[in-house]
């Protein structure tokens, strides 16, 4: 059985590949760094948005990224070796994160992108972000918009109910995250970010779905008969990645 981790590798390539946008570009810009800044990516997989920041950082600067996943630390080690960034990984899950860092109003960035929502204790996990944060540092949270994926979850739907998860992720944001951190900090920023991906082929479309939690092999057949008649009506099919960055800043003291 292909893993989690490489699942979401393929939906990554995929976006990247058929997208539109760009969506660390969208994040630096929101974050805005500078060469000596103190980075923290919690969840952050085989770093995407890691890399990105240790790229914008002095070589003297050491970002550091948390994520349970070994597989993917182990590939996100090998990446940052061979392009020689300075980065300091920590495998563990983001619930015992002030247990696994020792360092206490450190960090000027914290940043958790498509991550938050993993967390078995939101709440106090924000609580535990902020704890790590200087005085006047900042927490960037990205996450789906309640609209992410409409024109697939659309089509979907019409075959089989979709997992409550589906539901519950893409609700996170706007319902959980946003007012926590409203709770938190005393200043929030909210950007919205969209990236129409653009499939080609029905088969390139119907990759990406297996590699995706609302895969069900049972409608695999009508729903390819489907999208052979969409595509040649159409050309291709669109599915529009939509997201949400929260950037929370810190009272300074």
């Amino acid at each position: 059985m292909v893993s989690e981790f490489l699942r979401a590798v393929t939906r990554r390539r995929v976006n990247e590949r058929l997208g539109q946008k760009d969506l660390n570009e969208w994040i630096l810009a929101l974050v805005n760094l500078e060469g000596q800044e103190r980075i923290l990516d919690v969840a952050c997989g085989d770093g995407k948005q890691l890399m990105a920041y240790a790229k914008c950082l002095d070589k003297t600067v050491t970002a550091v990224g948390l994520d349970i996943s070994s597989e993917a630390l182990q590939e996100l080690e090998k990446e940052a070796a061979r392009f020689r960034w300075p980065v300091r990984l920590v495998a563990g899950p983001m619930e015992d994160i002030l247990s696994l860092l020792p360092e206490r109003k450190y960090y000027d960035l914290v940043s958790c992108c498509y991550g938050l929502y993993y967390s078995h204790l939101p709440a106090k996990t924000l609580h535990d972000f902020k704890e790590l944060l200087k005085a006047d540092g900042r927490l960037i949270i990205v996450g789906p918009d309640h609209n992410n994926n409409s024109e697939l979850y659309t089509l979907l739907k019409s075959f089989k109910p979709l997992p409550n998860k589906v539901e519950t992720v893409n609700r996170f944001m706007r319902e959980v995250a946003i007012p926590e951190c409203s709770k938190l900090f005393v200043e929030l920023r909210c950007s919205f970010f969209e990236n129409p991906v653009v499939f080609p082929t029905v088969e390139s479309l119907l990759e990406y779905w297996r590699s995706t939690d609302v895969f069900n092999p049972e409608i695999e057949d009508d729903l390819a008969e489907v999208l052979l008649q969409d595509f040649q009506a159409k050309g291709n099919f669109t599915i529009t990645k939509r997201a949400i960055g929260v950037l929370a800043y810190q009272p300074t003291p």
